[in-house]
């Protein structure tokens, strides 16, 4: 699923400052991949070393807040491809799960909701 993209020109410019400027000290909105394996024809979710956590800020900044806050876990895997994701994450061949509860709540923290 490909997301909206906010009609709301700030929500542009917010998103854009936020990709071309150096993230340090400012809040960010993470989401939680969790990388799952078919066992028996179900995706069971695996344990890696690496840091399975996705900044999104861009993309839900681009999305607006109505969009945004209305994310839902089984509509998030267009966050795969997310801009600052880990390759490890962009590569991932198996089944997977991203957790946005947790997005969702700090998107609302940014856009001040």
């Amino acid at each position: 699923m490909v997301p909206n993209i906010s009609r709301r020109p700030a929500d542009w410019v917010a998103a854009l400052r936020d990709l071309l400027t150096p993230a340090n000290g400012r809040e960010r909105i993470m989401a939680e991949f969790r990388p799952e394996s078919w066992i028996r024809n179900n995706a069971v979710e695996v344990d890696v070393d690496e840091d399975k956590e996705i900044d999104v800020t861009y993309e839900m900044l681009l999305m607006g807040f109505e969009d945004a806050s209305a994310l839902q876990t089984q509509d998030s895997d267009h966050l795969l491809e997310a801009v600052r994701a880990p390759d490890w994450i962009r590569n991932w061949a198996g089944p997977f799960t991203i957790d946005t509860e947790l997005a969702v709540s700090d998107a609302a923290a940014l856009f001040g909701e």
